[in-house]
């Protein structure tokens, strides 16, 4: 608009020269090429022992024993 309501042609190309000088003074914007970060994990994970996932026998005669100690030691 003050552009515009400028009188003579010089005046309003020296305006004009005065703003594109601005625009190009202006730092242009630097956008990233780094994808986002990764979400969060969200859920809840199985902490409880599952004997049927074990596949070392000696590891199931140790669950199975610690259990029958500590059933002994609670009764």
């Amino acid at each position: 608009m003050h552009i515009a309501s400028l009188r003579g042609e010089r005046a309003r190309a020296i305006a004009l020269g005065q703003y594109a000088a601005k625009l190009e003074a202006q730092p242009a914007r630097n956008i990233s090429k780094v994808p986002a970060p990764p979400k969060p994990v969200s859920g809840r994970a199985q902490t409880r022992y599952d004997p049927h996932l074990e596949t070392d026998p000696n590891k199931l005669v140790d669950y199975y024993m610690k259990q029958a100690q500590e059933r002994r030691r609670n009764a």
